[in-house]
């Protein structure tokens, strides 16, 4: 998938996880063991979205 469509593809994810009273904390997290895409809360539970 391209860049492009790949941020597209994660904003909607958002707007989703957002329409679902979720907080979105970070996005794109790279470490040194690989990235994750979008991180959320709900309910004081840290939720990791690929």
């Amino acid at each position: 998938m391209s860049r492009a469509k790949g941020n597209i593809a994660e904003d909607r994810a958002c707007d989703f996880l957002r329409e679902r009273d979720y907080t979105i904390i970070e996005r794109n997290f790279y470490t040194k063991f690989g990235e994750i895409d979008i991180i959320v809360l709900k309910e004081q539970v840290l939720h990791f979205v690929e």
